[in-house]
Protein backbone atom coordinates (compact mmCIF):
# COMPACT_ATOMS: atom_id res chain seq x y z
CA UNK A 1 0.00 0.00 0.00
CA UNK A 2 1.71 3.71 -0.84
CA UNK A 3 -0.03 7.00 -0.19
CA UNK A 4 1.29 10.14 -1.75
CA UNK A 5 0.86 13.30 0.82
CA UNK A 6 1.07 17.07 -1.32
CA UNK A 7 1.09 20.16 0.05
CA UNK A 8 0.31 24.01 -1.30
CA UNK A 9 1.08 27.38 -0.16
CA UNK A 10 4.82 26.07 0.56
CA UNK A 11 3.66 24.12 3.77
CA UNK A 12 4.67 20.79 4.96
CA UNK A 13 2.69 17.62 6.24
CA UNK A 14 2.24 17.41 9.93
CA UNK A 15 3.06 14.09 10.43
CA UNK A 16 1.75 14.29 14.07
CA UNK A 17 -1.66 15.50 13.20
CA UNK A 18 -1.72 11.71 10.77
CA UNK A 19 -5.20 10.14 12.03
CA UNK A 20 -6.27 7.26 10.41
CA UNK A 21 -10.15 5.74 11.34
CA UNK A 22 -12.01 2.21 9.91
CA UNK A 23 -15.76 1.56 9.03
CA UNK A 24 -18.97 3.57 10.02
CA UNK A 25 -18.00 3.56 13.60
CA UNK A 26 -14.40 5.23 12.92
CA UNK A 27 -12.54 2.91 15.02
CA UNK A 28 -9.23 4.86 15.61
CA UNK A 29 -6.26 2.03 13.85
CA UNK A 30 -3.89 4.85 14.02
CA UNK A 31 -0.87 3.58 16.01
CA UNK A 32 -1.40 0.13 14.30
CA UNK A 33 -0.80 1.71 10.98
CA UNK A 34 1.68 3.87 12.28
CA UNK A 35 3.73 0.65 14.20
CA UNK A 36 3.39 -0.89 10.37
CA UNK A 37 4.14 1.23 8.39
CA UNK A 38 7.07 3.54 6.48
CA UNK A 39 6.21 7.90 7.11
CA UNK A 40 7.17 10.71 5.59
CA UNK A 41 6.33 14.09 4.85
CA UNK A 42 5.73 13.17 1.57
CA UNK A 43 3.90 9.47 1.83
CA UNK A 44 3.14 6.60 3.58
CA UNK A 45 3.91 3.10 2.33
CA UNK A 46 3.51 -0.79 4.58
CA UNK A 47 4.38 -3.68 3.08
CA UNK A 48 2.81 -7.31 3.93
CA UNK A 49 -0.51 -5.76 4.61
CA UNK A 50 -3.33 -8.53 5.40
CA UNK A 51 -6.87 -7.66 5.88
CA UNK A 52 -9.61 -10.07 6.01
CA UNK A 53 -12.01 -10.81 3.00
CA UNK A 54 -14.91 -7.53 2.18
CA UNK A 55 -15.70 -4.22 1.63
CA UNK A 56 -13.49 -1.45 3.67
CA UNK A 57 -13.60 2.06 4.15
CA UNK A 58 -10.88 4.05 5.83
CA UNK A 59 -10.47 7.62 6.53
CA UNK A 60 -7.41 9.42 6.49
CA UNK A 61 -7.04 12.98 8.42
CA UNK A 62 -4.00 14.96 7.82
CA UNK A 63 -3.01 18.76 8.68
CA UNK A 64 -0.46 20.99 7.50
CA UNK A 65 1.71 23.43 9.29
CA UNK A 66 -0.04 25.58 8.37
CA UNK A 67 -3.65 24.39 10.23
CA UNK A 68 -5.05 23.29 7.09
CA UNK A 69 -6.56 20.37 7.66
CA UNK A 70 -7.80 17.57 4.95
CA UNK A 71 -10.36 14.29 5.51
CA UNK A 72 -9.90 11.42 2.50
CA UNK A 73 -12.26 8.43 2.61
CA UNK A 74 -10.85 5.26 0.60
CA UNK A 75 -13.56 2.99 -0.09
CA UNK A 76 -11.78 -0.58 -1.39
CA UNK A 77 -12.44 -4.83 -1.26
CA UNK A 78 -10.45 -7.32 -0.74
CA UNK A 79 -11.63 -10.62 -2.83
Amino acid sequence: MVLSFKVKDNSEIGIDSLKFSYGWLGLDITNRIKENAMITVSGLSAENVILPKGDHVITIKLSDTKGQTTEKEIEFTID
